[in-house]
């Protein structure tokens, strides 16, 4: 067995003064059909590299995603959080045990975030009556990683006034996969956090269930 050499032991606190580590939130975003009548589709998503006090341990396990359908709106949000700094996350799709339903899960999160962008979009997540008091989750794309998606957490506090009430009826189709345009630069756009270290946490683990 290794041990540490004596001077260095003190170094470690001991088991009662160490801090857990949390584990990242991973769960479900529920997309509106494309059209009325067609069902939903259902992204396997796990969020990582939170900057922030994001509570994301009172996060609901299933997120219902409205697309705002305002074109500006995404450089909106780019200039609401250079203003305002709150704090935000990276979401991403999550590795399922099955790789064919992995990749799957992985090409339409590519094509919802691509259909944000494209059509510069955002997108918003209610905590759906859940212990945070706040008006939830906008989400939206980055022109520098096509498989990300950038949320500003709203714990306490409603919505910028550009995010208008959710209206009900389904989202306009996304585009599919084979439909991703090259991604360009935006300058305006705030900088996701620590995606180096997000794209090294796609490499450990995939979710426990398909």
């Amino acid at each position: 067995m290794f041990r540490l050499p004596t001077h260095l032991e003190s170094l470690i606190p001991p088991p009662s003064e160490q801090v857990p580590q949390p584990r990242p939130w991973r769960g479900i975003f529920v997309i509106p059909g494309a059209h009325q009548g067609t069902p939903a589709q259902e992204l396997y998503v796990t969020a990582a590299e939170t900057e922030g006090d994001s509570k994301a341990e009172d996060w609901p396990s299933r997120f219902h995603v409205h697309v705002m359908e305002q074109r500006g709106s995404l450089q909106q949000i780019y200039d609401w959080a250079k203003r305002n700094s709150p704090p935000v996350c990276i979401f991403m799709p999550d590795r399922l045990p099955q790789q064919t339903n992995s990749q799957t899960n992985h090409a339409q999160f590519e094509a919802f975030a691509q259909y944000l962008l494209q059509n510069q979009f955002i997108a918003v997540a209610s905590w759906g009556g859940t212990t945070p008091r706040g008006a939830g989750i906008i989400l939206y794309p980055t022109t520098t990683a096509r498989a990300f998606l950038v949320g500003a957490i709203f714990l306490e506090t409603r919505f910028p006034d550009f995010v208008t009430p959710l209206s009900p009826g389904p989202s306009r189709p996304m585009a599919s996969a084979r439909q991703l345009a090259p991604l360009g630069h935006n300058p305006d756009e705030t900088a996701p956090p620590n995606i180096a270290s997000s794209l090294r946490y796609t490499q450990s683990g995939a979710r426990t269930h398909g």
